[in-house]
């Protein structure tokens, strides 16, 4: 059965024909990710990641989030940064 090779890129389990599975593609260079229900035409996209429900779907959701808020942070601290050596340079 073709289901059973499909696996949670969260937690590891695999997928069984009554599961509720998601979706996910991050789009690179863009501070956005995509989720949907699961469906035969994402199974061989690259980039794509099989989540195998709910609980799985929060935790990459909140890891995502988190990888987008210290990419802010940083950015904004190298902008300070460069605005300080800037003003010292004056």
């Amino acid at each position: 059965m073709e289901s059973s090779l499909i696996t949670c890129d969260v937690c590891g389990c695999h997928k069984r024909e009554v599961n509720h599975w998601f979706t996910s593609k991050r789009n690179p260079g863009r501070s956005k990710i995509t989720f949907d229900t699961a469906n035969a035409i994402y199974r061989s996209k690259s980039g794509v990641k099989h989540i195998c429900g709910i609980q799985c779907l929060n935790k990459l959701l909140s890891q995502w989030a988190m990888r987008a808020i210290e990419a802010e942070i940083k950015a904004a601290a190298a902008k300070k940064s460069e605005g300080n050596d800037e003003s010292e340079r004056v």
